[in-house]
């Protein structure tokens, strides 16, 4: 289910089974938002806001709505009241899936060693996603204690995916940090986040949604006028005809003008999920000829760690 949380919201979506998603937009403490809509009955999973009922239900609504009532204190049964909760502290804090050190497998930087940060939540179902295990996983961090995990390794290059980074507004507090640090930031993510609010030194890896993966309806063509020759747009392609679909995208928009490079990328047979379709295979073969064919100004790219290592190993 989804919920959209007008007008403070400023028009994301969220599932209601991602509770610190809607806290993260709202800008409060992800666990008291939680705990809140646990405790009303049928809101997580099966039911909506719309299930909560009496006092708790009014105060929930009130709550999420009014940004004067921000930051509250919180009255989960976890923090037992009063105090406010850990999460709601005025140091900026990220939900960190995982951070790790590999070669990065996509983009014109495929090859470079790089270390990722990968955030939890993502609003997105792509059929094909291959880190569903990032759409609730992960635990809160300070945004100073990733940049010091990230500082220790020697890689200069840093990745910032998801997940969907740009749901969580402190990552901009990360890319300013790193960035401020000496270190080349790449922000992978898809075509249905505003990316005109990234630091200007980030590098943006805009990743348009093509009808192959579900979710082409979300596609923020705006992003693209915001695209510099430093960033690059990429495309999954599952088949034929998201491949006509992404000819199309190029050639209307004039995309290898607008930005540094344009991937486009086979899907790799990915299995049905608890959240997601899954997907089969593309040839690499058959897109390396479509594009020979049509004499595309593109990038094709393999994700060089799905050759590497095997496809679903994680932290690589």
């Amino acid at each position: 289910r989804v919920v959209r949380l007008d007008p403070s919201c400023r028009g994301s979506h969220v599932t209601l089974a991602s509770c610190e998603l809607v806290s993260e937009d709202l800008g409060v403490g992800s666990d008291c938002f939680s705990h809140r809509l646990r405790r009303v009955q049928g809101c997580v999973g099966t039911g909506g806001v719309h299930a909560a009922s009496g006092r708790l239900g009014r105060a929930l609504a009130q709550w999420a709505l009014c940004p004067r009532l921000w930051p509250r204190p919180c009255v989960c049964a976890a923090c037992g009241g009063g105090p406010y909760h850990p999460a709601m502290t005025s140091e900026p804090s990220l939900r960190i899936n995982e951070i790790f050190h590999s070669i990065q497998g996509e983009s014109s930087w495929a090859g470079c060693p790089c270390v990722f940060v990968r955030l939890t939540g993502c609003h997105l179902r792509c059929t094909y996603c291959d880190t569903e295990y990032a759409f609730h996983e992960g635990a809160r961090r300070l945004v100073a204690d990733v940049v010091a995990d990230v500082l220790a390794h020697p890689a200069t290059l840093v990745e910032i995916t998801g997940g969907e980074p740009l749901l969580q507004r402190a990552v901009h507090d990360l890319v300013r940090a790193l960035a401020d640090a000496g270190r080349t930031v790449l922000i992978e993510t898809s075509g249905a986040c505003d990316i005109s609010t990234c630091d200007p030194r980030a590098i943006r890896i805009l990743d348009l949604k093509t009808p192959g993966s579900g979710e082409v309806d979300r596609n923020l063509l705006e992003n693209l006028e915001h695209l510099t020759d430093r960033d690059e747009v990429k495309f999954v392609i599952t088949d034929r005809a998201d491949y006509e679909w992404a000819r199309s995208m190029i050639r209307t928009h004039r995309l290898p003008e607008r930005c540094r490079d344009v991937l486009l990328s086979p899907v790799f047979e990915q299995a049905a999920g608890l959240e997601i379709l899954g997907a089969g295979g593309l040839p690499l073969r058959d897109l390396a000829e479509w594009i020979l064919e049509d004499g595309l100004a593109v990038r094709l790219q393999t994700q060089l760690h799905k050759w590497i290592w095997d496809p679903q190993t994680r932290g690589v």
